[in-house]
Order: C-alpha cells, then sequence, then structure tokens
C-alpha cells in the first residue's frame, strides 16, 4: 500500500454524474469530513474511487473529488462499488491519511 497527501481536481462535470457515497470519515476535532465516492457520468466514465474533504455540515457532495481521483484499470481488486480500494484515516485534527494500492491509476 500507498501513502498520498496531495490535493488535485479531476473527473467529470455536468448534470448527467452522480456521486454515490460509500463513507464519510469525520475529522477528530469534528470541523471536517472526508467522503469516500464513486462518480458515475455514464457509459464514457469507468469504475472510479474519488475523496473529497470538506468542512462538517457543508452541503452535500457535488463534483469530481477534490483530493484523490483514481481508477484501477484493471489491475486490482475492485471495492462493492467497482473503483479501487482505499483506506482513508485521520492521524491528526489536520492530516489526512489515504491508503491504496500502487497498481491503481491515480489522477
Amino acid at each position: 500500500m500507498t501513502a498520498l497527501a496531495t490535493v488535485g481536481s479531476a473527473g467529470c462535470y455536468g448534470p448527467a454524474c452522480e456521486n454515490a457515497v460509500v463513507t464519510s470519515i469525520e475529522s477528530p476535532d469534528g470541523s471536517h469530513v472526508a467522503v469516500v465516492f464513486s462518480r458515475n457520468c455514464g457509459a464514457t466514465v469507468g469504475f472510479n474511487t474519488q475523496v473529497s474533504l470538506g468542512a462538517s455540515g457543508a452541503r452535500p457532495l457535488e463534483g469530481p473529488g477534490n483530493v484523490w481521483v483514481a481508477d484501477d484499470s484493471g489491475a486490482t481488486e475492485k471495492a462493492s462499488w467497482g473503483g479501487p480500494q482505499v483506506a482513508v484515516t485521520w492521524v491528526s485534527r489536520d492530516t489526512l491519511e489515504l491508503r491504496y494500492r500502487a497498481a491503481v491509476r491515480v489522477f
């Protein structure tokens, strides 16, 4: 497994895309939440896993992941939602750790 600490933006845009939340993990101080989700934009986009970070109690999740976006390209075992597995853990109130297989393609 590999850890990643980066912020990026990728994915699909537009009203045809739908996010399906897998899990939400609140920060130790309760000020933020990390949301793991898959994003479906129709037949042109494969299975994926994305992570967004936002303020606790903010409006519902919209758009692509703002922390991490990945697909497996068939190289790793798929999670129940079809995209690659990612383990998300708050290490401290302001540090988020993401662990995933090295074969996962990250955007």
